[in-house]
């Protein structure tokens, strides 16, 4: 037998330390190891060593399924098909046994200068598998440079290699720790910032994020983030808050940002509509690959409101002598080296879109230093920093871009009613009003919107993307952006300006990778103003709102594409949902109906919504034309709405009111209510699809009875609430996951509580489906009550 077959094996991309575990499992892989590291070998040479081992294996066979093992976990290979070629090492067999001789050379070397005996005692079998002192580690090699006690053997002696290949690694570390303390100090100080999201947080050391904010405002919040089970051990010494502030602690990784955002933890701790500090100091250098790190950064930013900064400091080569890159590399490729080193150019990337605070892009001794350090030379520290603040979100960015060049969404406009060909879409901006593009203007254009997501060559038969021929096409993005952007046309009252002159380009068609290079950086619209910028903020396309992803549900265009997407995600939960959105608006046309002919002729309504035909106005003016309606909510996008509910009758009256349904007190004291209704005479209150979105912190029992106490006799009070109990439960746990902290579902009995009140008088068929409560009409078919996620009830009042 000559051994294992030469069919080719791809090794996984598995990491070091997961293949060393592997390694270190089995019985004679580490001896082949051994073996190949000092030299390629014959099989047979190979399998002359192992029998002669202490603990041999029973058969050459046991030889042969060996190697054929290590070689479907990559670490070895054959150098060619030949049956008496050699055994050799492959990269990432290099890099583990380089991994587990690092750790064994280094473990003992270090022994006497800092004996790690007793740390190491204290920890149980457990432990040592979670936290592997045996492998250095970023967080506690870190913790060493800047003299900390918190790290082992093997990261000391990683620590001290980097060191020697770059001296200034220890200056370097303390140099970021002095940039935190000062950027952090700057940013509560000058900037007002209150919320910190600290990625990557290192070991507890002085000057951590928490201890500087709120030696300054003691209010401040804090929510560390690290993937490092060590740090976890060690955040009671992160959670040491003011009595005033807040510090929490999540375990996750950078790598997955959606972990990070969802958290309950973030969204207990920090408010994401109000500024943010997005801490990522010295973390995204262990994100290997170009452009890998720009996404995650991305990510998070789109999450935080406007206002909000980021601060991230990076290790670089763009002082290093070549020969020490080189060196560096080397080590990167043995696994000794976990630094993904980035230019200027590639660090500044990071910061699109967002405006930098000065100093700009420079190294972290350079940026707003205390004082000036004579004996350091700070060209050994090679660490980029900047601190950037966002002005908008990416949603609002790309809305911006299209409102303020026009050229962009003339074209959009023309791709929108499918496929067109390059030669085609001059014919189509000019037949939809617009003026054709310039010559050569065209492949510019393209390029922008290619940049931007919104447009790509369609797919030929065989899925790969034509070059030049293929016609254009939204994207799935683009066709969400024109929908926000009719939608912004539409209530901002804007129209699209005619294309004007541009820098011409040739005029021939280019490939979609060659018009994105033709593009513009399209990060920012050149023309958009701070009055543009304010316009598109106050509409908030980042986060999604009650009454648009309502409007979503029921099938509506007053929504934007954050609401959309969270309107899918409670389909994909409850798939009925949709259905249940159009029962309740059902009950509320129904229950309108029901008062009227009780002879109720004013209506409170709270938590309007965007308005559907027909609204409760033109419900009760059909009845009786004098019949008068106050609308209320607190969603500015609903306030934009308001025109269409002021369109009364000549002999009634409609109001809008722009409040909170948790401050009941300002409702009823408001002068457009007054000058309204008349509460010397029944009003009907609706509370449709409202009460939900009031948490049991906020005692929705005690904002009804304000309301109630307020009502005269006759007055009527009609609800309707999301309740869990038609449910399966886990549809429940995963609609409540979706919705997060935005509301409280209730019971029917839960509901009923809440009408407990001494005045008011439940309505027979008391909490009922909304699907099913018909009060004077006549009932016909509508879906399963297991459809319909909401419960009515209908009270009148009584004194």
């Amino acid at each position: 037998m000559d051994g294992p077959g030469s069919e080719a094996v791809a090794p996984d991309l598995l990491d070091v330390a997961a293949l060393l575990d592997e390694v270190l499992s089995k019985p004679w892989h580490l001896q082949i190891l051994r073996m190949l590291g000092d030299r390629p070998s014959r099989y047979v040479n190979i399998v002359s060593a192992l029998l002669d081992a202490p603990e041999p294996p029973k058969s050459e066979n046991q030889v042969n399924v060996t190697l054929r093992e290590m070689r479907k976990l990559g670490l070895v290979e054959k150098a060619d098909a030949a049956k008496q070629a050699p055994w050799a090492l492959t990269p990432t067999g290099v890099r583990v046994l380089a991994q587990k001789d690092g750790v064994d050379r280094h473990l003992w070397a270090v022994r006497s200068e800092h004996d790690d005996s007793a740390e190491l005692a204290k920890l149980s079998p457990s432990d040592r598998e979670t936290i592997r002192p045996d492998v250095p580690h970023p967080a506690r090699r870190y913790n060493y440079w800047l003299g900390g006690k918190d790290n082992f053997a093997a990261d000391r002696a990683s620590g001290d290699e980097l060191e020697r290949l770059f001296p200034g690694a220890r200056i370097g570390a303390l140099a970021n720790r002095e940039f935190l303390v000062r950027a952090v100090r700057y940013l509560v100080a000058e900037c007002g910032i209150r919320q910190f999201l600290d990625i990557g947080t290192g070991l507890p050391s002085a000057g951590n994020t928490h201890e500087v904010a709120q030696s300054i405002a003691p209010e401040s919040r804090v929510v560390y983030v690290d993937n490092d089970p060590l740090v976890l051990t060690h955040a009671k010494a992160l959670l040491t808050s003011s009595p005033a502030g807040r510090t929490a602690y999540i375990q996750a990784d950078v790598r997955q940002p959606s972990t990070i955002l969802n958290s309950p933890v973030l969204r207990e701790n920090l408010d994401l509509s109000q500024p943010v500090a997005l801490m990522m100091v010295a973390v995204l250098h262990f994100i290997p690959g170009e452009g890998a790190a720009r996404p995650l950064v991305e990510e998070l930013l789109d999450a935080l409101a406007p206002g909000s900064f980021l601060i991230v400091t990076h290790l670089t080569h763009d002082f290093t002598p070549a020969e020490i890159v080189e060196a560096h590399r080397t080590l990167q490729r043995q696994g000794r080296s976990d630094f993904w080193m980035r230019s200027k150019t590639e660090f500044t990337e990071l910061f699109s879109g967002l405006k930098l605070v000065d100093p700009g892009v420079v190294t972290t001794t350079e940026w707003r230093p205390d004082s000036v350090i004579s004996d350091v030379d700070l060209r050994a520290v090679t660490v980029w920093a900047a601190v950037g603040r966002k002005t908008v979100r990416k949603a609002e960015q790309t809305l911006i871009t299209l409102v303020s060049r026009s050229p962009l969404e003339h074209t959009l406009r023309a791709l929108a009613d499918g496929p067109t060909r390059y030669t085609d879409i001059r014919a189509r901006i000019v037949k939809q009003g617009g003026r054709a593009p310039l010559a050569g203007q065209l492949n510019k254009v393209l390029g922008e919107l290619t940049a931007l997501g919104l447009i790509g060559k369609e797919s030929s038969g065989d899925g790969q993307s034509a070059s030049t021929r293929a016609p254009w096409t939204l994207t799935e993005q683009g066709r969400s952006a024109l929908q926000d952007l009719e939608l912004y046309r539409r209530l901002s009252r804007t129209e699209i300006v005619p294309l004007g002159d541009d820098e011409p380009t040739p005029d021939v068609e280019l490939s979609q990778h060659q018009v994105t290079r033709v593009a513009q950086s399209p990060g920012t619209a050149t023309a958009a103003s701070r009055n543009l910028e304010e316009q598109v903020a106050k509409f908030n396309l980042a986060e999604t709102q009650p009454a648009r992803r309502y409007n979503a549900l029921l099938g509506g265009k007053d929504n934007f594409a954050v609401d959309r997407a969270a309107a899918a995600k409670i389909l994909e939960r409850h798939p009925a949902a949709g259905v249940s959105a159009v029962e309740n608006r059902l009950f509320m046309q129904r229950a309108v109906r029901f008062l009227g002919s009780r002879g109720i002729r004013q209506f409170l309504d709270i938590g309007t919504g965007i308005p559907v035909s027909p609204n409760t106005h033109e419900i009760a003016q059909e009845i009786d034309p004098t019949a008068r309606v106050v609308y209320v909510d607190n969603d500015p996008f609903v306030g934009v709405h308001a025109r269409a509910l002021l369109t009364s009758s000549p002999e009634g009256r409609t109001v809008y009111l722009d409040a909170d349904l948790r401050e009941p007190r300002a409702i009823l004291d408001a002068s457009e209510l007054r000058s309204v209704l008349d509460f010397s005479q029944p009003v009907g209150l609706l509370l449709v699809a409202v009460l939900h979105f009031i948490r049991d912190d906020d005692d929705p029992r005690e904002i009804l009875g304000m309301l109630v106490g307020a009502l005269p006799p006759g007055s009527f009070v009609v609800a309707s609430h999301a309740t869990p109990e038609y449910m399966p439960p886990e549809q429940v746990v995963a609609l409540r996951s979706v919705m997060e902290r935005q509301w409280r579902d209730r019971t029917g009995t839960e509901l009923k509580a809440l009408f407990d009140l001494p005045d008011l008088e439940l309505m027979e068929p008391g909490v009922q489906s909304v699907a099913h409560w018909w009060g004077d009409e006549a009932p016909k078919p509508r879906p399963p009550v297991e459809d319909v996620v909401s419960n009515g009830i209908v009270a009148v009042v009584r004194r």
